[in-house]
């Protein structure tokens, strides 16, 4: 007498993997920014050691041991542009296996609903969620279970806002309702903790336990705020310019179809863009396009 063979076998494993955010832009209702942006940056726990010690080796490589902060980048040929670019080399040999996706808000749009939010932290959290479920959609549909924990970058906030506990609950909740209608496109989420772990991304104020976090939220931050250069061309930094073409001609090579593709980045490093005038996603033109900058690389 046979026996059906799937009977004998175990349940498949959770994947682990580590997620890092990361945003840019300020949301003031009918004014602020007009992009919002949230970046995500999914880490498997496997690789995760090896990453990090390709990112270090660039540090002793330079000697360059402070804070990889975007925003406070200013000197073209220095050793932090230097780093950061070096940074982003090095993500871009570990795409396959670090996955990063970024979500585009424009406020600015006629389709952005204003009205239905009450607190501008409202808007940040909602969104931030929503990334947060479209990026494990867009990258992780593969895997069948996956184990997450979830690093934040601290930031200041009102006594109101539950961001922390809001949401890892609220993410595992959303892919339970979705995967009942279409459960090829979730994987099923476990929580490592139900609480968002907030990092400071600068490792000479981190704890020692979570200097591995500090770099890569470094990391996430290098990657959100260089997309969001690509796209608002915002700063005319020489050296953000570079990396913003840079960025840039990722983005146009994920807008190809995949078969097109030559950094093979697809799914892997993301760009998707909300609200048009139609409230659908969009791919608006890249603004430091227009800037005639060459590229690093």
């Amino acid at each position: 007498m046979q026996h059906q063979q799937s009977s004998f076998l175990p349940p498949s494993p959770a994947v682990f993997f580590n997620l890092y955010h990361d945003e840019s832009g300020t949301y003031v209702p009918n004014g602020g920014d007009r992009w919002l942006m949230h970046g995500i940056l999914f880490v498997p726990e496997r690789k995760q050691s090896e990453l990090l010690q390709a990112l270090q080796a660039t540090r002793d490589k330079l000697n360059y041991y402070h804070e990889l902060h975007f925003t406070k980048l200013r000197k073209k040929r220095g050793v932090k542009a230097q780093c950061i670019q070096e940074w982003l080399k090095t993500y871009l040999g570990f795409s396959d296996y670090c996955f990063f996706y970024c979500l585009a808000i424009d406020t600015k749009s006629s389709a952005f609903q204003h009205d239905n939010f009450s607190q501008p932290h409202h808007v940040y959290n909602y969104f931030a969620r929503t990334a947060i479920v479209g990026g494990i959609s867009w990258t992780l549909k593969k895997y069948k279970k996956v184990n997450l924990q979830i690093y934040s970058d601290p930031k200041r906030r009102p006594k109101d806002d539950n961001f922390s506990t809001y949401i890892p609950i609220a993410i595992q909740n959303s892919i339970q309702k979705k995967r009942q209608y279409k459960p090829n496109n979730y994987p099923e989420i476990f929580l490592t903790n139900k609480r968002i772990t907030l990092v400071n991304s600068d490792p000479s104020k981190v704890r020692q336990q979570l200097k591995f976090a500090s770099e890569l939220i470094q990391l996430t931050d290098i990657l959100t705020s260089s997309v969001a250069q690509a796209l608002k061309a915002s700063s005319n930094s020489e050296a953000k310019l570079d990396i913003g073409q840079m960025i840039a001609s990722w983005i146009d090579d994920t807008r190809q179809p995949p078969w097109l593709q030559s950094r093979k980045l697809h799914r892997n490093f993301s760009l998707s863009c909300f609200p048009n005038e139609k409230g659908k996603f969009y791919n608006p033109s890249l603004a430091v396009a227009q800037q005639n900058q060459p590229t690093l690389f």
